[in-house]
């Protein structure tokens, strides 16, 4: 394994970019954004955006990539973008079952990512999840 493919796969965390290629994308891209859940299905289309820009940059062969930190730089910025939509998405509730099914869906394509790297964040968006269902009298 060439050194940049190891930092590449690095930041998505060795066990979890094997996972990423092989798992096939969860849950449906969410509706356009408007009514009682437009913050957060916009929030999720951000996320879809950048999970498919992750994807792309992941499947991208080591030979191919002529400017390896450039490369790693473009990687690392939608990487954090990626990581700051997941954490705004965790604290929207969402208010109708189109919210609550994208939300969770954003889980489920996350869950790869995040489940051997960082469980604290994996952790919280599970959580919000769940307080979202239990909360189920919001959700019309």
């Amino acid at each position: 394994m060439s050194a940049s493919n190891t930092g590449r796969r690095g930041l998505f965390g060795g066990a979890a970019a094997v996972l990423l290629l092989a798992a096939p994308a969860a849950a449906s891209t969410p509706a356009k954004a408007s009514g009682d859940d437009a913050e957060l299905l916009k929030l999720c289309a951000e996320f879809d955006g950048y999970q498919r820009e992750l994807d792309r940059f992941n499947a991208t062969p080591t030979a191919e990539i002529t400017d390896h930190d450039a490369f790693e730089a473009e990687v690392e910025e939608v990487n954090a973008d990626w990581w700051d939509v997941l954490r705004e998405i965790t604290d929207v509730r969402p208010r109708t079952r189109e919210g609550l099914k994208a939300k969770a869906g954003v889980g489920r394509k996350a869950w790869p990512m995040v489940s051997g790297d960082d469980t604290n964040s994996m952790e919280d968006m599970v959580l919000s999840v769940l307080d979202d269902i239990i909360a189920g009298g919001a959700v019309t």
